[in-house]
């Protein structure tokens, strides 16, 4: 429930034929929370002829050749959250064993066996969660002129660059491996940094002809060709080219084209090369028996002390007609990783991943080149709270399922039912916020009079603003200060631990509810507190509209604007200025 908008309550109702669920089918309904009215509806329900249970195999047996299955592997991996390291820094990666399978893991219920498919086949049980590779981009151009004096990160990049291959001496890397066509104009050529690795800087080319058709009935007349070029240590990084060429003519057979572009890998990366193994269908999760691609593409991925990394990789397109290298990229970093010592066998491995994900019987619908087919009967691996999969990549040290980020997922977001509130005046509202899942500092006690702090306070609302997801929770406290203000919530210094006085939180909830401009006019406001003499002058029209709103409540007329407010008036007043925003 989100308090930033109307609050509404979303339900999923699943659907079920002879108790068992089918997957993708069911309601979904979500219910506006101030009057009753329905917000959203949607009925998936597939005419199908499910096939009957009976016969169907254990549950202990389904998992028996779960585990004898192929697809779950341990790898090196990295998580997809984008990591700004600084220079000679390196980041972290995850040994995990990660479900790699076009099924989802599902079990035929009758045969014990994986369920397999066919080519054109899909079923119906995945929603984005498998973590997909990083492939990465290039970062900002960097310029040529600096400015002066030099600040010390400017005399950095000046001390790098001074290190770097010319722009000559990067283009012979080119011509070393390339032949440039006659027609082609070299029309830029820039640096840049990888934004991968802050010590990398890549020099980029790019070459076109200047009258492309002015030749048609050339059969190999070449269109363009981009190359980049390491500047630190003069590898070639990459090229890509095109050029018109008979695409029904077919001289080159798939094993033809892997000859060819393995022969161009150990000359251009030999001992990268032979770090590297060549996809196959079941790394990629395709269907038994597939390639991962008919054409002349082929990806190579990395192998360190014995285990995939798939997140650094080699690939290389030939073209079937004439046999020519139509691109190349290299993606390989220098990582941290971790040593193998400690970690779970597969077989405890695949325990854990049960554990928090049992295999359920369930009805999976086939869909054939996108059109629905049969229903069959299997077991899945499945959370039982949210009748589907939650995440495919499990910690190989602590057993945990992971987020994309890396994190475990019990780490999310959740409800809080605070025990401590029993006669705390705003005791009701702040039962609110904690159903939302803010201000779950203290698990399911809220200590309502302790000081409120200002990170605390902040983050709460940025999590009613903008959800509660990977991306937010990750922020430091002091992250959150520095998004409050760039939000203009927060316009003073603070440390994230500082308390929150009474004047400061009407400026924050006056600046969040988006009043400041109201509360900033001159000369409009008279306040009749006793002690409004100690009210600070930029603050009186931002306590007049908090206290007149009812926002702020003050008992009495004393208002103590310097005087640290506890969790719970704080608490209960930003409920009040959430729901006087939206009404």
């Amino acid at each position: 429930m989100n308090y930033n908008m109307s609050a509404s309550y979303s339900f999923r109702y699943q659907r079920f034929i002879n108790g068992i669920p089918l997957m993708g089918d069911g309601v979904n309904i979500a219910v506006s929370g101030e009057d009753g009215h329905i917000v959203s509806y949607n009925l998936n329900w597939s005419d199908v002829k499910a096939p009957a249970a009976d016969g169907a195999i254990s549950a202990e047996q389904a998992g028996q050749g779960f585990a004898s299955a192929p697809f779950f592997k341990l790898q090196y991996w990295l998580p997809t959250s984008i990591v700004f390291l600084k220079a000679g820094e390196k980041q972290d990666l995850k040994l995990v064993y990660q479900l790699q399978s076009s099924t989802g893991g599902a079990i035929d219920a009758l045969t014990g066996k994986p369920l397999t498919l066919k080519p054109g086949e899909m079923i119906n049980v995945f929603s984005g969660y498998g973590m997909g590779d990083t492939k990465g981009a290039m970062g900002q151009v960097a310029t040529s002129s600096v400015p002066a004096p030099l600040t010390p990160q400017e005399q950095q990049e000046v001390d790098l660059t001074s290190k770097l291959l010319k722009q000559d001496e990067a283009l012979a890397v080119v011509k070393q491996w390339l032949d440039i066509p006659d027609n082609l104009t070299l029309r830029s050529a820039n640096l840049s940094s990888d934004w991968r690795s802050a010590d990398n800087r890549i020099w980029n080319f790019n070459w076109a002809d200047p009258s492309p058709n002015s030749n048609p009935g050339s059969s190999a007349k070449p269109q363009y060709l981009n190359a980049r070029v390491n500047a630190v240590n003069g590898e070639l990084v990459g090229f890509n080219r095109g050029y018109q060429s008979n695409p029904g003519e077919v001289k080159f057979d798939r094993a033809a084209m892997q000859k060819i572009a393995e022969d161009f890998l150990k000359k251009v990366q030999p001992e990268r090369f032979q770090q590297a193994v060549l996809d196959s269908a079941d790394s990629l999760g395709l269907y038994p028996g597939a390639t991962p691609d008919s054409s002349g593409n082929f990806q190579y991925h990395r192998i360190v002390n014995g285990i995939d990394f798939p997140n650094n990789f080699l690939t290389v397109s030939v073209d079937p007609a004439d046999g020519t290298i139509t691109n190349y990229d290299l993606n390989w970093q220098d990582y941290n990783f971790p040593a193998t010592d400690g970690i779970l066998s597969q077989d405890q491995a695949v325990q854990a991943f049960l554990s928090q994900g049992p295999l359920t019987l369930a009805y999976v619908r086939i869909y054939t080149d996108g059109l629905p087919g049969d229903v069959r009967l299997v077991y899945l691996p499945l959370s039982q709270e949210q009748s589907a999969q939650t995440s495919n990549i499990l910690d190989a040290s602590s057993g945990k399922l992971l987020n994309y980020q890396g994190k475990p997922l019990d780490e999310g977001s959740k409800p809080y039912i605070f025990t401590d509130l029993n006669g705390v005046d705003g005791a009701q509202e702040i039962e609110a916020l904690g159903e939302a899942g803010l201000f779950g500092d203290y698990g399911n006690q809220f200590n309502p009079q302790e000081t409120m702090s200002a990170a605390s306070l902040l983050r709460a609302m940025y999590y009613n603003q903008f959800g509660q997801n990977d991306s937010t929770m990750s922020l430091s406290d002091a992250d959150i200060l520095t998004k409050a203000k760039e939000q203009g919530w927060l316009k003073e210094d603070l440390q994230p631990g500082d308390p929150v006085s009474r004047e400061l939180l009407a400026k924050i909830l006056l600046r969040y509810a988006q009043l400041s401009k109201v509360a900033e006019l001159k000369d409009i406001y008279q306040l009749k507190f006793q002690d409004a003499d100690q009210i600070s002058p930029d603050a009186l029209g931002y306590i007049a509209l908090a206290t007149g709103s009812g926002i702020l409540k003050v008992q009495g007329d004393t208002l103590a604007p310097q005087a640290a407010v506890s969790r719970a008036e704080a608490a209960a007043a930003l409920y009040r200025a959430i729901t006087w925003q939206n009404q």
